[in-house]
């Protein structure tokens, strides 16, 4: 029997013996007194602390590291980025660089997104599966060089067999991630949205992503006046009449291009083809045609589009022809004539190899 019990957690809690708490996370003889110290340890330390964490940090025991990595997140201190990094990086343990990581995320230095941004990466690439703690950390960090990881987190996690029938956290903590940085409007974001939506297998993730694609609605460069519709096609806002002919009235139409009614959309596309400002609505409905999520959007663009009668949106238009071909969705093939007329307002012409100028 040892000649002295295990440390009095609580006495060294009560005299702030950070140093005894680090040595009491070794306690062999005792199930509960590592636990309490640890516990101990994320409640006490401070900025002050900095010292005996990071070198608790390099400590033998794995747990110790584990530890010292979660409480040096707490100090916020821009010190401890570094040394976290290569915790993260090189500790031969996977407590400890999941600890790191998260310790990161808690720090809130936006340098350390570059490298947590390829080890996510990597993890796909090499590895084959997502690291929830690297996309939790990312949406932490709150940084938008992130959205594109993200985004391939999403998709990756569509593309990649299911394993064993567990239900994969991923999908859900990379949108939830996304949605923290606010990369939900990115045009590579919406695309991954879409394919979860209509392809994941959970439908928890699919409902997920569709709720999420509900709340985008692309925005011009400046906003649309109070007067506007939601793109779901809901009631006016009371406001004054629009003057004929302004910005404010063609913002509004380009708006309308979203709605739920399909008149509405048919008088909108209309509408912009006679307005004296039609041509500044053009990069505004290529936007809707290559990236809105919804496909009657997409459509009644290039509806407007062809009623501009801007020829340099005619690529576009052929390949949103050839991606509705490609769905073999009534919906969307049903509505293949308003991009075949746009196109021939154009001045292009279908031939063998697809659509040519005419």
């Amino acid at each position: 029997m040892p000649l002295f019990g295990p440390p009095d957690v609580q006495k060294l809690k009560t005299k702030r013996d950070i140093n005894g708490l680090l040595h009491a996370l070794e306690e062999k003889n005792s199930f509960s007194v590592p636990g309490e110290a640890e516990k101990a340890l994320l409640e006490l330390v401070g900025p002050a602390d900095l010292p005996a964490l990071l070198k608790a940090l390099q400590h033998k025991n794995p747990r110790v590291r584990k530890v010292a990595a979660r409480c040096l997140g707490k100090t916020r201190q821009a010190e401890a980025l570094l040394p976290l990094l290569r915790a993260f990086e090189q500790d031969e343990d996977n407590k400890v660089r999941g600890a790191a990581v998260e310790a990161l995320a808690q720090l809130g230095d936006k340098r350390a997104v570059p490298k947590l941004i390829a080890a996510l990466y990597d993890a796909m690439n090499s590895r084959g599966f997502i690291p929830t703690d690297l996309v939790i950390a990312l949406g932490a960090l709150g940084d938008r060089q992130a959205v594109d990881v993200l985004c391939a987190a999403l998709e990756f996690s569509v593309q990649r067999p299911v394993r064993g029938g567990i239900p994969d956290p991923s999908p859900g903590r990379a949108m939830e991630a996304l949605e923290q940085i606010g990369g939900l409007d990115k045009p590579r974001a919406i695309k991954a949205l879409t394919l979860v939506a209509n392809q994941a297998d959970n439908p928890s993730n699919r409902s997920r992503a569709a709720s999420l694609l509900d709340k985008i609605k692309p925005q011009p460069e400046k906003p649309a006046p109070q007067a506007s519709k939601a793109a779901g096609g809901g009631e006016k806002k009371p406001a004054q009449k629009l003057k004929a002919g302004s910005r404010e009235e063609l913002l509004q139409l380009v708006d309308d291009i979203t709605s739920a009614k399909f008149d509405v959309r048919l008088k909108a596309a209309e509408a912009l083809g006679k307005h004296p400002l039609k041509k500044t609505a053009v990069n505004f409905l290529l936007v809707y045609v290559r990236e809105h999520p919804r496909w009657e959007v997409r459509i009644s663009a290039a509806h407007a589009l062809g009623e501009i009668g801007d020829p340099s949106a005619a690529p576009s238009l052929a390949a949103l022809y050839t991606e509705a071909v490609g769905t073999h969705a009534y919906e969307v093939t049903s509505n293949l004539p308003l991009i075949v007329g746009a196109l021939g307002k154009l001045g292009w012409k279908m031939g063998p190899g697809g659509w040519r100028p005419g």
